[in-house]
This record gives structure tokens, sequence and C-alpha cells, in this order.
């Protein structure tokens, strides 16, 4: 179930905690022993505790799956019926897997009032304000995870992540350097390590750790969608084309890549080329609608005023976008960072 297994134990549908802890460590019942019958208990408490049990059972099961919003839904009225610790670490497990790492926040705070020397739940509590983009609140709280525990190679990855959130790129360079040469989690740490250099303006540097990775067979559509803006951001037009093709190749739903190409063909007046670009983006995403806005502008430079109106008539018939605007170097690499979780959930 994760890293809060670890924490708070045994913790799941098939042996539930109330049973783990049934009896002290080291006083378990022997063979043929006389177990002590429970107190009598009301009605009312059999019937809270089956209610807690059944709806923690069920979010468990739940997060095993994949089910997130379910299980969200019956830890939260689980611990209505009790306040259970590992219940509550469970609840901000299924937050953080969610991306909804703010409205674990309150529940990882009251857990580490409670275990202020557990570097895993330090670690977590970096996981969730970096996905609240609580970036001085991360450091702190992934720094306390390295100096509890100097060797955890995830605590370090969580510090730098964070370093890099707060624009401290050179740190976050050098701990990236170190965990590299232990050859820890190499792809991440790279195409990170690229996006810091790159954001200090040393260019070759990032250059150098992103063909490391297409050398190596290990390239991400991440990897080559930076390689392109930075390419773009050199002036070297044609590299970023050949980037957002491999980018294209990789995932041909690329909106991405396909709207960046487009309009690299467009400054460089190949209006053909831009065309057939969105023309095959709009084939297999017929919603896509910043590509007819952007294939609008097209038709008209190749003369064709019919053309133009009709894709401009297509994007009226569909939803209004709440961004068309391709992303910055930043904006993709904080999308993409929140989105990988360090304790492989």
């Amino acid at each position: 179930m994760g890293f809060f297994k670890k924490i708070f134990g045994a913790s799941s549908p098939e042996t539930p905690p109330s049973e783990a802890a049934a009896a002290p460590e080291g006083q378990q019942p022997q063979a043929g022993q006389a177990v002590a019958e429970p107190e009598e208990m009301s009605a009312e408490e059999h019937e809270r505790i089956y209610k807690f049990e059944t709806l923690r059972d069920d979010g468990l099961r739940a997060m095993q799956v994949g089910q997130f919003s379910y299980a969200v839904k019956c830890l939260e009225t689980a611990l209505q019926y009790e306040d259970d610790e590992a219940t509550c670490a469970h609840l901000a497990e299924a937050y953080v897997r969610q991306g909804a790492g703010r409205q674990a926040l309150p529940l990882l705070e009251k857990l580490l009032q409670a275990h202020p020397d557990r570097a895993q739940l330090h670690a977590a509590m970096a996981e969730a304000c970096e996905q609240a983009a609580e970036w001085q609140k991360m450091e702190h709280h992934a720094r306390q995870a390295v100096e509890l525990q100097p060797d955890d190679a995830i605590a370090l990855y969580l510090l730098c992540r964070a370093q890099r959130g707060m624009g401290n790129h050179a740190q976050a360079v050098e701990g990236l350097t170190q965990l590299i040469g232990q050859g820890d989690r190499y792809v991440r740490l790279l195409q990170l390590r690229a996006d810091s250099y790159f954001a200090m303006g040393q260019v070759q540097q990032a250059e150098a750790d992103l063909q490391q990775l297409a050398a190596a067979g290990e390239a991400t559509e991440e990897t080559y969608l930076l390689q392109g803006k930075m390419r773009e951001a050199q002036g070297n037009a044609d590299g970023a084309l050949e980037s957002y093709a491999a980018m294209l190749e990789a995932n041909p739903f690329s909106r991405e890549a396909t709207l960046r190409m487009a309009q690299l063909y467009m400054q460089a007046e190949k209006y053909e080329q831009a065309r057939t670009a969105l023309s095959n983006a709009l084939e297999m995403q017929p919603d896509f609608a910043e590509a007819y806005r952007l294939r609008a502008q097209v038709w008209r430079q190749l003369g064709n005023e019919q053309e133009a109106r009709a894709d401009e008539a297509e994007l009226e018939d569909l939803p209004a976008e709440t961004d068309t605007t391709p992303e910055t170097v930043e904006d993709d690499m904080n999308r993409h960072y929140k989105t990988l979780n360090p304790f492989g959930f």
C-alpha cells in the first residue's frame, strides 16, 4: 500500500489494524491457550466499529485498484466513525495519488505532530507541498527527511525538486549530480538537471544531459519537448523541429508539439508544412480548437479565405478552451514533475 504501510504496519482488508493490534507484542496467545473474551460492548458501539472497518477496508481496496476518488469518500466517512491514525495516513496517501496535495496537508501535519521523527512522513509532506506549490514548506520537510535519513535517495530527490521550485537551480544541480553519481532514478534525474541547467542559462550542459538520455534510448516525451524548447531559445528552428517531430513520433496526440511545430513553420513562411502538421493533428483530434484557429491563419496566408472561414466555423462549435497558449519550459516542467511520485505509488 506504499510507505504509509511501513509507518503504521499492516493495514489492509485482509489484516485489519484492530486484529493486528489485538494483543501487545510478545503477548500473543499460544496454541491451546485460552483467549480472553473482549469486554461486552453495546449494540451501538458494535455498529460503529463495523461501519468504520467496512468503510476503511472498502477504501483500501479502492486504492489498490486505482479508484482514488471512491477511496477518498470511503476513508473520509470512516474517519467520522473513528479517529484512526492509520486511516488518516491512507486518506492523505489517496489525496496525494489524486494530485490533491493541498487537501492532504492538514492530515499530514496532524500525523507529524504525533510522529515528528519519521522521515517518511516528512517526505510525504514534501510531496503534498509540491502539489500545492508550497515550495518553502516543501524544502523544509524534504530537508528534515534528509537529516533523519541521510542515505535516502528519495528524500534528497525531493529536496532537489523543492530547490528547483524555489528557483535555487545551482543547489538543485549539485544534489542531482550527487544522485546521478549514485546511479539512482537515472532518467528523471537527468531530465530535472537539464531543466535546472537551462534555467541558469547553461544550455550546453542541459543539451548534454538530454543527448545522454537519447543516446541511451531513454528519452521520454518530455525530453524531446524540453529539447525543442531549448533549441527554440537558441534560435535553432531546424533542431527544434526535429525534436518536435521525435515527440510526435513518441506521442502523435501531443498538442503542444503540434502547435510549436506549426508556429515554427509559419515563422519561416512554410505555410504548406504548417497546414499539413495541423491537418494531421485534426484528423486524430477533431476537438483540437487551437489547431483550427491556427490553421485558419495558415489558410489566409495561402490565399484560401473559404477554408479559413470553414475552420473558424468549426471553432465556434467547440467548447472554449481555458488556455490555448503553448507552455513555457517552466510551465511544462512544473506540470511534469508534479506527476512524479517518489514513493512509487
